[in-house]
């Protein structure tokens, strides 16, 4: 089920953020997790049996029991030009 989809700026780069889950219940927790930024959600679904890299663009990360997706999408051209930046930062996350 589709929990949040969303628009979020940083620095003037402007991404789309789309989560799914596998039940309200942990849309619920998702939805927490969301207020610390993208790096929380990331580390949340960490802690839901590890955390893939799916695809780069869009960004696409899913936890090992397939409870969540998260995918993030470039909108504008400053997001665009950073892409690898946040991506390489995924990977961190993913890998801590």
């Amino acid at each position: 089920m589709k929990c949040v989809e969303d628009q979020y700026s940083y620095r003037g780069a402007l991404v789309s953020v789309a989560v799914y889950t596998s039940s309200s219940t942990i849309c619920s927790e998702v939805r927490e997790a969301i207020s610390g930024g993208i790096s929380r959600v990331l580390g949340f679904i960490r802690r839901h049996d590890g955390c893939y890299i799916e695809s780069e663009n869009p960004l696409r990360a899913s936890s090992g029991d397939n409870t969540v997706t998260v995918e993030i999408k470039p909108l504008n051209a400053i997001a665009k030009m950073f892409w690898g930046v946040a991506v390489n930062k995924a990977r961190e996350v993913c890998r801590e």
